[in-house]
């Protein structure tokens, strides 16, 4: 071979060995590279505790140290929800009480890491404010005198979001322990307790309020808030997805602060399940090389497919029985057995143990609502009874259960000071006793306005409260024996009343949208007519009648309550004749009736008095002021101005309308459809 043909047959072979080993080179980078990009990929979803783990990276804030309205636990919340996020695998950014600028500059930093983060979260503690819908996270060294300052010295949380969704994370978390009370809320025209929902979030986002929307959450007596202490305890448990991690926590501080508080979770589509702590993968054998080939082995038949839905009705049904046996029946609204129940039913209308599942929801409702009917607590038995109903209507052990609690008040009940009398119209009253309450609503009550402020009252004599609101009935006898025209508006075509040709007046005939029945409420009357009615009545019976004060009228309202409601924190269509297609934030809708009912249509307060939510906004003495400060005895309120008050809520309110401590005002002088009374007699001659 000449030297030639050597060189170029070396030459050929060379490069074909480079081009060889090029591409086995690139094959294993690519492999290499493949594997990386698939764990990556995967690092939402997997389960496995592999080498290859999803960047995450966490921003937590805890403000405590404020001007007005200090708290005890957010610093401790902040520093000890870091340590768990960096055992987690976090890079944390560990902020404490910061200002305006502090905040956005942490916030913006944070930001800019989360483009190369698989995993991001933010997490708040401290003040928070919601204002027309958005949410805003309180610095410390502010002065929020008004709402129409917050955008500029408060942290829109949107900020946080805006920076999630630029940075197109696979998933952002959003935890805010930012709904206790607004410090400055007293300055603000339309104060809401706790924060608001998110109306807009990006892809691949969950946030977790620390309470309902509208309502307040609490600090907490030990080193963490209630909200902040069941995140430390779930978060870090193994092999459990972030959704059902905060289930578990919703369901932990709702039991924990007695039902008070009940967190809430949104998310927008979720690409897969996250889990911070993913359980050990068990190792994997090495394979066995041997040289003789195994033996063929025969197909083996395959199992029989598993439908999806089956899977899926599996696990409702074991998270149904999970909060069962919780005893969250019927609420936290969207985690109670009674949801998943009807998720189960929505796949399987017919399914067996789903059906079984709100039978015993029912059953144990009936249960407890008998106990508290041998108790005497007929207030507490006719919540259960209630929410027994609502998991299914016709139940006849419900009918009879309201039967005998029907008859138990009736047997029993002769109000609180032990008497009761019915004067000659046939209108029933009952004593309430002198004694001391607090009126106003607290500053963490959902759906409060400003002018509710908490403070004691003293009252130091006793009355007689009507059971029941003026009838159309009532009110025409006095019409009749009067002529007197001045507190109604004959001309109105919600006027119930109409006079003849002979002069006498009687209810308008057929039925009209607003009445129908002699025993329905008088409407459309105004304060002077009340007033004119009580002097008329007090004439006729040698007693004096009064319209109550407002003091009288919270007091035999919360009938010694201190809930929103006489009910509890929330009340039903079925306790009340109001727009229940408006509830309490957090609360699940009813019916709304469009008309007044009938007095008596729901049972009565725990003191025997009815309707005492809804039906029709009721009259009270007062001129309409701000409370005075400190405890008082027998207020009378304001001492000068052109508005009276009206309390109680009608059929048209929305339920936080209808609480114990709502204020409402008009000009004695108008009417209004929604606007009836009722009245009280003083157990002695005494003038007010």
């Amino acid at each position: 071979m000449s030297q030639c043909s050597l060189n170029s047959f070396l030459t050929r072979r060379f490069s074909s060995r480079i081009c060889w080993g090029l591409f086995v080179f690139v094959f294993l980078a690519c492999s290499v590279w493949f594997q990386i990009a698939l764990a990556q990929k995967r690092g939402i979803a997997a389960r496995s505790g592999g080498a290859i783990l999803e960047k995450r990276v966490a921003l937590v804030i805890g403000n405590a140290a404020y001007d007005q309205g200090r708290l005890k636990n957010p610093v401790n919340d902040a520093r000890d929800m870091a340590s768990l996020l960096r055992k987690l695998g976090f890079s944390v950014i560990l902020k404490e009480n910061l200002g305006q600028v502090q905040m956005k500059m942490a916030i913006d930093r944070f930001g800019k890491k989360l483009k190369n983060c698989r995993v991001g979260l933010f997490y708040y503690s401290g003040h928070g404010a919601g204002v027309n819908g958005e949410n805003y996270l309180i610095p410390v060294g502010t002065d929020i005198p008004n709402q129409e300052l917050v955008e500029y010295q408060a942290v829109r949380a949107s900020r946080v979001l805006a920076w999630m969704q630029a940075a197109k994370s696979g998933l952002n978390i959003m935890l805010l322990d930012a709904c206790r009370n607004n410090p400055y809320a007293t300055g603000f025209r339309s104060p809401e307790a706790g924060l608001s929902t998110v109306k807009r979030m990006p892809q691949g986002t969950i946030v977790a309020f620390a309470a309902a929307p509208g309502e307040a959450a609490a600090d907490g007596r030990g080193r963490n808030s209630p909200f902040t202490g069941a995140l430390l305890k779930y978060l870090g448990q193994p092999d459990l997805s972030a959704k059902r991690a905060l289930e578990k926590v919703q369901l932990e501080v709702y039991e924990r602060t007695g039902h008070r508080q009940s967190p809430w979770l949104q998310n927008s589509p979720l690409s897969g399940e996250f889990y911070f702590k993913p359980r050990p993968a068990a190792p994997v054998d090495e394979p066995v090389i041997k040289d003789d080939p195994l033996p063929e082995k025969q197909p083996e038949p395959l199992p029989a497919k598993t439908d999806d839905s089956d899977l899926k009705i599996a696990n409702l049904l074991a998270r149904a029985g999970e909060l069962y046996e919780a005893r969250a029946l019927t609420t936290p609204l969207g985690n109670s057995a009674y949801d998943f129940y009807k998720k189960v039913l929505l796949l399987k209308p017919d399914h067996r143990l789903a059906q079984e599942g709100l039978r015993r929801i029912v059953a144990r409702y009936a249960a407890w609502a008998e106990e508290r009917i041998k108790a005497g607590d007929f207030a507490k038995a006719e919540t259960f009874i209630t929410r027994a109903e609502q998991v299914i209507k016709d139940d006849q052990r419900l009918t009879d259960l309201r039967a005998k609690l029907a008859k138990a008040r009736e047997n029993t009940f002769f109000g609180p000071g032990g008497k009761r009398f019915v004067n000659s119209l046939g209108m029933e009253f009952v004593l309430m006793p002198s004694g001391v309450f607090m009126m106003g609503s607290p500053a963490g009550e959902s759906q409060r306005d400003s002018d509710e402020a908490l403070h004691k009252v003293v009252l130091s004599h006793s009355y007689y409260m009507q059971t029941t609101e003026v009838t159309i009935g009532q009110y025409l006898i006095y019409l009749n024996e009067t002529a007197n025209i001045n507190g109604i508006d004959l001309g109105s075509p919600d006027c119930p009343v109409v006079r003849q040709v002979d002069g006498l007046f009687r209810m308008k005939s057929g039925r009209g949208r607003l009445w129908g029945d002699l025993n329905q409420p008088m409407i459309h009357v105004n304060w002077l007519g009340a007033m004119g009615y009580a002097d008329w009545l007090s004439s006729k019976e040698g007693f004096k009648y009064y319209l109550p004060t407002e003091a009288q009228w919270e007091y035999a309202c919360r009938a010694g309550s201190r809930t929103p409601f006489s009910t509890g924190r929330n009340i039903a269509s079925t306790q009340a004749n109001y727009d229940a297609q408006r509830p309490m934030p957090g609360f699940a809708g009813g019916k709304f009736r469009k008309r007044t009912l009938p007095v008596k249509s729901f049972g009565p307060n725990t003191w025997g008095l009815y309707d005492m939510h809804g039906n029709v906004w009721e009259w009270c003495l007062d001129r309409y002021g701000p409370y005075p400060i400190g405890a008082v005895t027998d207020p009378a309120g304001a001492a000068v101005g052109d508005k009276r008050v009206l309390r109680g809520g009608s059929w048209i309110s929305s339920a936080a309308n209808l609480r114990s401590a709502r204020r409402r005002w008009e000009d004695p002088s108008d009417r209004f459809s929604p606007n009836g009374f009722r009245l009280i007699r003083l157990t002695n001659a005494r003038n007010l």
